[in-house]
Protein backbone atom coordinates (compact mmCIF):
# COMPACT_ATOMS: atom_id res chain seq x y z
CA UNK A 1 0.00 0.00 0.00
CA UNK A 2 3.08 2.61 0.79
CA UNK A 3 4.49 1.76 -2.35
CA UNK A 4 1.57 2.20 -4.20
CA UNK A 5 0.97 5.94 -2.61
CA UNK A 6 4.25 6.60 -2.97
CA UNK A 7 4.03 5.87 -7.08
CA UNK A 8 0.73 7.98 -6.86
CA UNK A 9 2.90 10.76 -5.00
CA UNK A 10 5.50 10.59 -8.12
CA UNK A 11 3.30 10.59 -10.97
CA UNK A 12 0.72 13.29 -9.12
CA UNK A 13 4.13 15.36 -9.17
CA UNK A 14 4.75 14.85 -13.09
CA UNK A 15 1.45 16.32 -13.33
CA UNK A 16 1.94 19.60 -11.55
CA UNK A 17 4.67 19.81 -13.62
CA UNK A 18 2.95 19.50 -16.52
CA UNK A 19 0.29 21.47 -15.73
CA UNK A 20 2.60 24.53 -14.53
CA UNK A 21 4.45 23.94 -17.95
CA UNK A 22 1.23 24.28 -20.12
CA UNK A 23 0.09 27.29 -17.97
CA UNK A 24 3.93 28.99 -18.47
CA UNK A 25 3.22 28.20 -22.56
CA UNK A 26 0.10 29.75 -22.53
CA UNK A 27 1.04 32.76 -20.69
CA UNK A 28 3.91 33.26 -22.87
CA UNK A 29 1.58 32.93 -25.84
CA UNK A 30 -1.00 35.58 -24.14
CA UNK A 31 2.03 38.27 -23.98
CA UNK A 32 2.97 37.60 -27.31
CA UNK A 33 -0.13 38.27 -28.69
CA UNK A 34 -0.45 41.59 -26.59
CA UNK A 35 3.22 42.22 -26.88
CA UNK A 36 5.37 40.96 -29.63
CA UNK A 37 8.25 43.05 -28.42
CA UNK A 38 8.67 41.64 -24.95
CA UNK A 39 8.49 37.69 -26.47
CA UNK A 40 10.46 37.44 -29.52
CA UNK A 41 10.10 34.93 -31.90
CA UNK A 42 13.49 33.94 -31.49
CA UNK A 43 11.72 32.15 -27.78
CA UNK A 44 9.85 30.44 -30.06
CA UNK A 45 11.93 27.36 -29.32
CA UNK A 46 11.16 27.86 -25.60
CA UNK A 47 7.40 27.41 -26.20
CA UNK A 48 7.43 24.86 -28.14
CA UNK A 49 9.52 22.58 -25.81
CA UNK A 50 7.34 23.62 -22.62
CA UNK A 51 4.53 22.38 -25.09
CA UNK A 52 6.07 18.95 -25.60
CA UNK A 53 6.98 18.67 -21.87
CA UNK A 54 3.45 19.62 -20.93
CA UNK A 55 2.12 16.69 -23.49
CA UNK A 56 4.87 14.37 -22.58
CA UNK A 57 4.11 14.81 -18.70
CA UNK A 58 0.41 14.05 -19.61
CA UNK A 59 1.12 10.86 -21.16
CA UNK A 60 3.72 9.90 -18.85
CA UNK A 61 1.13 10.17 -15.92
CA UNK A 62 -1.64 8.59 -17.58
CA UNK A 63 0.22 5.59 -18.23
CA UNK A 64 1.58 5.24 -14.80
CA UNK A 65 -1.79 6.30 -13.15
CA UNK A 66 -2.75 2.45 -15.56
CA UNK A 67 -0.05 1.17 -14.03
CA UNK A 68 -0.40 1.52 -10.80
CA UNK A 69 -4.33 0.55 -10.91
CA UNK A 70 -3.43 -2.85 -12.84
CA UNK A 71 -1.11 -3.76 -10.86
CA UNK A 72 -2.76 -3.53 -7.75
CA UNK A 73 -5.23 -5.67 -9.19
CA UNK A 74 -3.09 -8.26 -10.41
CA UNK A 75 -1.26 -8.30 -6.67
CA UNK A 76 -4.88 -8.63 -5.13
CA UNK A 77 -5.70 -11.23 -7.79
CA UNK A 78 -2.53 -13.25 -6.77
CA UNK A 79 -3.37 -12.76 -2.82
CA UNK A 80 -6.42 -14.90 -3.20
CA UNK A 81 -4.41 -18.31 -4.48
CA UNK A 82 -3.78 -20.79 -2.08
CA UNK A 83 0.16 -21.49 -1.89
CA UNK A 84 0.69 -25.28 -1.92
CA UNK A 85 3.28 -27.88 -2.38
CA UNK A 86 3.80 -29.82 -5.32
CA UNK A 87 2.11 -32.97 -2.94
CA UNK A 88 -1.00 -32.52 -0.83
CA UNK A 89 -3.84 -33.82 0.81
CA UNK A 90 -7.17 -33.36 -0.19
CA UNK A 91 -10.92 -34.42 0.78
CA UNK A 92 -13.00 -35.83 -2.06
CA UNK A 93 -16.78 -35.09 -1.10
CA UNK A 94 -19.67 -35.77 -0.02
CA UNK A 95 -17.69 -39.72 1.38
CA UNK A 96 -14.62 -36.99 3.09
CA UNK A 97 -12.30 -39.33 1.26
CA UNK A 98 -8.59 -38.69 1.72
CA UNK A 99 -6.33 -39.15 -1.51
CA UNK A 100 -2.60 -37.86 -2.14
CA UNK A 101 -3.09 -35.33 -4.91
CA UNK A 102 0.12 -34.14 -7.13
CA UNK A 103 0.08 -30.63 -8.35
CA UNK A 104 1.63 -31.00 -12.17
CA UNK A 105 1.72 -27.72 -13.71
CA UNK A 106 3.04 -28.99 -16.44
CA UNK A 107 -0.24 -31.38 -17.33
CA UNK A 108 -3.29 -29.38 -18.29
CA UNK A 109 -6.04 -31.45 -17.07
CA UNK A 110 -6.66 -33.31 -14.13
CA UNK A 111 -7.08 -37.27 -13.77
CA UNK A 112 -8.53 -39.29 -10.91
CA UNK A 113 -7.39 -43.53 -9.83
CA UNK A 114 -10.44 -45.11 -11.09
CA UNK A 115 -11.38 -48.62 -10.81
CA UNK A 116 -14.21 -50.72 -11.80
CA UNK A 117 -15.38 -48.13 -14.53
CA UNK A 118 -19.35 -48.73 -15.77
CA UNK A 119 -21.04 -46.77 -18.22
CA UNK A 120 -24.76 -46.61 -17.94
CA UNK A 121 -28.23 -44.27 -18.96
CA UNK A 122 -30.00 -42.51 -16.42
CA UNK A 123 -32.62 -39.96 -17.46
CA UNK A 124 -31.69 -39.92 -20.79
CA UNK A 125 -28.21 -39.11 -19.58
CA UNK A 126 -24.93 -40.92 -19.88
CA UNK A 127 -23.67 -41.77 -16.54
CA UNK A 128 -20.57 -43.67 -15.01
CA UNK A 129 -20.22 -45.82 -12.11
CA UNK A 130 -16.71 -46.26 -10.86
CA UNK A 131 -14.84 -47.51 -7.73
CA UNK A 132 -12.83 -44.80 -5.14
CA UNK A 133 -10.28 -46.14 -2.68
CA UNK A 134 -9.20 -43.96 -0.10
CA UNK A 135 -5.15 -43.28 1.82
CA UNK A 136 -3.45 -44.42 4.90
CA UNK A 137 -6.14 -43.77 8.02
CA UNK A 138 -9.13 -43.22 5.29
CA UNK A 139 -8.26 -46.43 3.19
CA UNK A 140 -12.36 -46.91 2.37
CA UNK A 141 -13.87 -48.03 -0.59
CA UNK A 142 -16.80 -46.09 -2.07
CA UNK A 143 -18.87 -47.22 -5.38
CA UNK A 144 -19.14 -43.92 -7.19
CA UNK A 145 -21.84 -42.55 -9.64
CA UNK A 146 -21.79 -39.40 -12.30
CA UNK A 147 -22.88 -37.60 -15.32
CA UNK A 148 -20.00 -38.37 -17.64
CA UNK A 149 -19.22 -34.65 -18.81
CA UNK A 150 -17.52 -35.29 -22.34
CA UNK A 151 -14.63 -37.83 -23.38
CA UNK A 152 -11.36 -36.67 -24.33
CA UNK A 153 -8.00 -38.87 -25.78
CA UNK A 154 -4.77 -38.06 -24.06
CA UNK A 155 -2.05 -38.77 -25.44
CA UNK A 156 0.80 -40.32 -22.88
CA UNK A 157 4.81 -40.32 -23.88
CA UNK A 158 5.21 -43.53 -26.04
CA UNK A 159 2.13 -44.28 -25.81
CA UNK A 160 -1.08 -44.41 -28.35
CA UNK A 161 -4.22 -41.65 -27.04
CA UNK A 162 -6.27 -43.57 -24.60
CA UNK A 163 -10.11 -42.55 -24.21
CA UNK A 164 -11.06 -41.17 -21.22
CA UNK A 165 -14.28 -40.39 -19.29
CA UNK A 166 -14.36 -36.73 -17.73
CA UNK A 167 -16.83 -36.12 -14.55
CA UNK A 168 -16.82 -33.37 -12.19
CA UNK A 169 -15.95 -34.41 -8.58
CA UNK A 170 -15.25 -31.35 -5.22
CA UNK A 171 -12.60 -31.83 -3.33
CA UNK A 172 -11.72 -30.07 -0.15
CA UNK A 173 -8.61 -28.58 0.68
CA UNK A 174 -8.00 -26.18 3.89
CA UNK A 175 -11.43 -25.85 4.65
CA UNK A 176 -12.79 -24.67 0.95
CA UNK A 177 -14.29 -26.65 -1.55
CA UNK A 178 -13.38 -26.92 -5.25
CA UNK A 179 -15.64 -28.15 -8.32
CA UNK A 180 -13.47 -29.15 -10.63
CA UNK A 181 -12.92 -31.63 -14.18
CA UNK A 182 -11.23 -35.18 -13.36
CA UNK A 183 -10.89 -37.48 -15.92
CA UNK A 184 -10.72 -41.22 -14.98
CA UNK A 185 -8.12 -43.32 -15.40
CA UNK A 186 -6.34 -46.50 -13.29
CA UNK A 187 -3.71 -44.87 -12.30
CA UNK A 188 -2.15 -48.38 -9.75
CA UNK A 189 1.08 -48.03 -12.09
CA UNK A 190 1.34 -44.07 -10.69
CA UNK A 191 2.92 -42.84 -7.43
CA UNK A 192 -0.26 -41.18 -6.78
CA UNK A 193 -3.57 -41.62 -6.99
CA UNK A 194 -4.81 -37.86 -8.24
CA UNK A 195 -3.13 -35.05 -10.61
CA UNK A 196 -4.28 -31.95 -10.43
CA UNK A 197 -3.22 -30.10 -13.62
CA UNK A 198 -3.20 -26.56 -15.14
CA UNK A 199 -7.00 -26.29 -15.42
CA UNK A 200 -7.82 -26.29 -11.87
CA UNK A 201 -4.62 -24.73 -10.54
CA UNK A 202 -4.92 -21.70 -12.70
CA UNK A 203 -7.58 -20.17 -10.57
CA UNK A 204 -6.49 -21.30 -6.79
CA UNK A 205 -3.60 -22.35 -6.17
CA UNK A 206 0.70 -21.12 -6.53
CA UNK A 207 2.91 -24.17 -6.52
CA UNK A 208 5.57 -24.43 -4.21
CA UNK A 209 8.03 -26.99 -5.71
CA UNK A 210 10.37 -27.29 -3.16
CA UNK A 211 7.67 -28.28 -0.48
CA UNK A 212 5.11 -30.97 0.31
CA UNK A 213 1.77 -31.24 2.64
CA UNK A 214 2.03 -27.40 3.90
CA UNK A 215 -1.45 -28.40 5.17
CA UNK A 216 -1.50 -31.29 7.39
CA UNK A 217 -4.40 -33.85 6.85
CA UNK A 218 -5.18 -34.34 10.42
CA UNK A 219 -5.57 -30.69 11.17
CA UNK A 220 -7.53 -29.37 7.95
CA UNK A 221 -11.11 -28.22 8.39
CA UNK A 222 -12.28 -30.53 5.67
CA UNK A 223 -12.37 -32.89 8.26
CA UNK A 224 -14.98 -31.16 9.92
CA UNK A 225 -16.96 -30.07 7.26
CA UNK A 226 -20.53 -31.55 7.25
CA UNK A 227 -20.70 -33.76 3.84
CA UNK A 228 -23.96 -33.64 2.33
CA UNK A 229 -24.91 -36.79 -0.13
Amino acid sequence: MASCVAKVTSISGWACFALLADYRYHLCREHERVSPLVYPARHSWVQQLFRFVMRFGILIFLLALFGVIFGAEAKGEMREKTVMGWLESVFLKPWSIRVTAKLDTGAKTSSLHAEDIEHFTKDGQEWVRFTLIGAGDDDKTVVVERPRVRTVYIKERRARATRRDVVTMVLCKNGRDYETEFTLIDRSNFNYPVLLGRSFLKDVALVDSGDTFLYKADSDPCRSKKSVQ
